[in-house]
């Protein structure tokens, strides 16, 4: 039994004082009268209706089923809810377009599955447009398992699934616990460390120490990084000592490249990159090629997955290769700090979950549905799946069976568990950290999920929490955003392989003051304001 549920039967009955409700006779929608309930309060409800569920799926579910209601999982959650669902998704690749299209054409299904966090004007707007209805009703008179988790975790989920004036709009995602946290880090060469006698590097100048070593003894490409996109820019910097853009310290928001850390990380890259410590096609070089450089033994350490790099890479080397692979926790600039202070960790609160929208005619249903998946049945399905087909118990823990971890229809995996859960991608629910433990089936991936995690919480304390600009905020917030990030991120480039030299830096803040960010962190500092009073 998870840590959540292990409390959840004391707080179950838990309803919400907050309620969001309009003036005069008419009810604001989303406000529900809890005495007219019909279906009970426990599963599987007793209903012949059928809700509509818009959502989207990946290429791991259409591997084996062309729509979702043919999965396991979906097939399941009908019979253990009582509830029919008629699922509609759009093509992969389409979701953003076809989301769009759906709101305009004003035909909405009861519920709709998106990363709601992200609705231009946030949230707030998609109640205001009539797209979604407030929940605050919905969950204190019809969802007492979620409310139930969110009192058990004010700050890593109710904090964050709310709006500033306090009106929760989905049911979410949220990772419970820190391994689901960074699921990506350092990889290396485990038998060049082994060969050559070096120790696990924890600070910069001991990085600097191995790159060198790895490049004296031939390897072609110390370090190998990616430098196509702004998450990949984030991820390099972060790893070696600041972020790009705004985080906090304590309760004041910063911009990076106005901070003495972003300097120095911009520095010891562009040393590096001289002496040919760094790819030197690492502007270009894309996720293939990065593959194929580390299989043939020319990388000696890179960022990456822990499923779809490290493990990949493990399962495509040869039995015989000499090539083993290891993990190094984030290193710091000094051995005795706590940790790594901006390493690219994520929130618990995805970010995506289910709303219900102004079409729906029946709250009640719907809520108790989409509840479902936070009670302990529900919770372990959306995590695990079918006990006995997809995974048993063993010693009160569930154990995924050889039709995930081994499927004999020659499924991957991942393609395997799309068919019982969801998840190993996303969904509505409280993402199980068992899973990860066993998704991560090699050692070395059970080692990376110990080494990245190390003093995830100290890290967590400078990451600017999801907070929300007001309508008006994010218009200025958006184009201060495209305006800065991509300038920032080509100087960046620059400086690194010398095409422009630090001599400059000041004029790079100065342009990117021109830009407005002081202006953008005036916005974040008064819209994390308003998240500390939510």
């Amino acid at each position: 039994m998870s840590k959540f549920f292990k409390v959840m039967a004391l707080s179950l009955s838990l309803v919400m004082a907050l309620s969001f409700t309009g003036c005069g006779k008419k009810a604001a929608p989303g406000a529900v009268d809890s005495s007219q309930a019909k279906l009970g309060t426990s599963y599987p409800l007793d209903t012949d209706e059928t809700l509509k569920y818009w959502l989207q799926i990946n290429e791991n579910i259409t591997a084996s089923v062309s729509e979702f209601g043919e999965t396991e999982f979906a097939k399941k959650a009908a019979e253990l809810s009582g509830v029919k669902v008629e699922y509609i998704s759009p093509a992969i690749g389409q979701g953003t377009e076809q989301f769009n299209l759906m709101l305009a054409s004003g035909d909405l299904p009861d519920i709709v599955e998106y990363g709601w966090f992200e609705f231009p004007g946030g949230p707030a707007k998609a109640i205001k447009d009539g797209y979604i209805i407030p929940l605050n009703d919905a969950f204190a008179a019809y969802a007492p398992n979620l409310t139930a988790f969110l009192k058990e975790h004010p700050e890593d989920a109710d904090k964050m699934i709310k709006t500033d004036e306090g009106v929760y709009y989905l049911f979410p995602m949220v990772r419970d616990g820190e391994k689901l946290l960074i699921t990506a880090g350092m990889i290396v060469r485990q038998d060049l460390l082994d060969k050559y006698g070096i120790k696990d590097p924890e600070t910069y100048d001991e990085w600097y120490d191995m790159l060198v070593t790895f490049k004296n003894n031939g390897i072609e490409i110390p370090l190998a990084f990616n430098a196509t996109n702004t998450y990949e820019i984030e991820s390099l910097f972060r790893t070696f000592g600041s972020p790009t853009g705004y985080y906090r310290d304590g309760d004041t928001v910063k911009y990076a490249p106005f901070e003495p850390e972003f300097k120095e990380t911009l520095t010891r890259l562009t040393k590096w990159y001289s002496e040919g410590l760094i790819d030197k096609n690492f502007t270009t070089t894309d996720s293939k090629i990065r593959e194929a450089n580390m299989l043939s033994g020319k990388i000696g350490v890179t960022y990456g997955s822990g499923g779809g790099q490290l493990g990949k890479w493990i399962q495509a080397l040869p039995k015989d290769s000499e090539i083993k692979l290891g993990t190094l926790t984030y290193p710091t600039e000094r051995a005795d700090e706590i940790g790594s202070k901006h390493k690219s960790i994520t929130w618990p609160y995805s970010g995506s979950g289910s709303a219900i929208t102004t079409a729906c005619k029946n709250i009640e249903l719907a809520a108790k549905y989409l509840d479902f998946f936070y009670s302990e049945e529900g919770h372990m399905l959306a995590n695990f799946g079918i006990e006995g087909e997809s995974y048993t118990m063993v010693d009160g823990q569930p154990k995924y069976t050889e039709k995930i971890t081994n499927n004999p229809d020659g499924l991957s995996m991942s393609q395997a568990m799309a068919m019982y859960m969801r998840s190993y991608s996303a969904g509505t629910m409280i993402q199980d950290e068992r899973y990860i433990e066993q998704y991560y089936a090699l050692p070395e991936q059970q080692q990376a999920l110990v080494d990245w995690a190390e003093e995830v919480k100290y890290t967590d304390s400078f990451l600017l929490p999801r907070v929300l600009p007001t309508a008006e905020e994010a218009s200025e917030m958006a184009e201060i955003k495209n305006n800065a990030d991509t300038y920032r991120d080509n100087m960046i480039l620059k400086f690194i392989t010398g095409i422009e030299p630090l001599e400059n830096f000041d004029k790079f803040v100065e342009q990117l003051k021109a830009y407005n960010v002081e202006r953008g962190i005036e916005i974040n500092q008064a819209a994390y304001d308003r998240y500390l009073a939510r």
